[in-house]
Parts: C-alpha cells; structure tokens; sequence
C-alpha cells in the first residue's frame, strides 16, 4: 500500500508530466501550420473586356490610288488580367480549423505576395525561379511558340525585381515582366506591379508582391495586386489564386 508521500511524489511527477504533454502538443500544432501560401476566398468579381471599335470607312472616285497609314489596337485573347484589392487575418489555428486567436490587418500594415497557377497543390517547399526548361513546356502546354512577342518566354524578359520570400524562402533574379500603371508601362527596376515567374518541381507560379492601394493601370482607381496569366489557344485555362500575408 502506498504511502502518503509516496502518492505527493506520484502526483507532483503526473501535473508537469501532463503540462509538458499540452506544450509539446501546441508547439506541435505550431509547426504543423507554418506560414506558407494558402487558397483565397474571391467575391465582388467582374470580368469585363475592350469594347468593340467600328471599322472607318472612306468613299474615292474611281481611278485615284490612296494611300493610308493604319494603325490596329487589338485585344490578345491569349492573356487575361486579375487585379484587384486584398483583406487578411492572420490566425492560429488547430487542424480542425478551430481558432485560439487572431489578429486583424489593416491595409496600412499588410504586406505579402499573391500566386497564381494552373495547379491546385503547388510544393511550396520547393520554390525556385522558373527555368528555362519549364518555361518552355509552358509555352508549349498553351500553345505558345516560344519565339512569339506574346509567348511566356518573351514576356516575362526582365530579370530584376524586389526580393520575396515564399514561406520562408527567398527568391530574387528571377525571369519576370510589370503591368502598367495609369494605362502606362514602368522602369522594371521601380515597377509598382511586378510579376514573378517561380515554378515548384513541375508548375509554374505567377507572383507579385502586394502593394496596398497604389494606383492601378486605370486612371483614378487603385489596387492591391495586378497580375496578367495567359491562357490556352482555343480553349480556356482554369488557375488557383494563393496569398501569403504578413505585418
């Protein structure tokens, strides 16, 4: 039979025992959801396109020769634009969901990167520039040649742009392009908007840091992101839409 202090002893050794189970389990949930980028909630969209411009006409007299300088604006079904404003919360959550505790962002504070990409289970542990292997079976993929003016190759042909981390990996000197800004192009090297082309082990992913409220590429509005995605020749191409958020 146990004495009374034998049992004192038993408790004393059974209350921290119990307490460094709890901490391991929190530090466990800790890691186990360590930032990296996560799928977005999207609402308030609206697709809209170029309007359509009536051709000019000219009415000559016969027997005279015109000659005409003509210029074409002529929207690239092959590409298609995402801008728009973002809003965040980081969390603590177990893996049911459940939260312990959150903190509001507010714009004034929010920094991170928006990712697009044709895949919906991206290896964010992997993340590297995009090569030129996989840039080129992109290409390939959409139905691109590699050589076209508006091909992934060509377009993203700038090498500079700010430093990002991808969870907690940098990247920098990666192949990348910018979108325009009141209707008009910027210094690669001071481009508000720059987009980054990354890739995992098989995917391409379109990056580009956020930039809360800065003037977009319509005069008089403003944005968070812009980021251009092309899509597939004759056919419409499906992307998913990550964040990653910060302070």
């Amino acid at each position: 039979m146990k004495s009374q202090k034998d049992k004192r002893t038993e408790k004393a050794f059974i209350f921290p025992a119990t307490a460094l189970f709890i901490l391991i389990t929190i530090l466990s949930l800790a890691t186990s959801i360590a930032a990296q980028p996560t799928g977005v909630g999207i609402s308030g969209n609206v697709t809209e396109s170029a309007a359509e411009i009536s051709p000019p006409n000219r009415t000559d007299e016969g027997g005279t020769i015109t000659t005409l300088v003509m210029d074409v604006l002529q929207q690239n079904l092959r590409w298609k634009a995402y801008v728009g404003n973002l809003t965040g919360v980081l969390t603590l959550d177990d893996a049911s969901g459940e939260s312990i505790f959150r903190w509001e962002l507010g714009a004034e504070s929010m920094t991170g990167e928006v990712y697009i990409s044709r895949s919906d289970s991206v290896n964010w542990g992997d993340i590297k520039c995009s090569n030129q292997t996989l840039i080129n079976d992109e290409d390939l993929f959409l139905g691109f040649s590699g050589t076209s003016v508006d091909s992934v190759n060509r377009t993203f042909n700038e090498t500079t742009h700010p430093t990002i981390e991808v969870g907690l990996i940098p990247v920098d000197n990666c192949r990348s392009t910018s979108t325009f800004v009141n209707s008009a192009p910027q210094s690669q090297a001071t481009a508000d908007f720059p987009l980054i082309l990354l890739q995992d082990d098989i995917d391409v992913i379109y990056a580009s840091p956020i930039n809360q409220g800065a003037d977009s590429y319509s005069t008089g509005s403003q944005a968070d992101f812009q980021v251009i995605v092309p899509d597939q020749v004759g056919d419409t191409t499906t992307y998913y839409f990550y964040a990653e958020i910060g302070t």
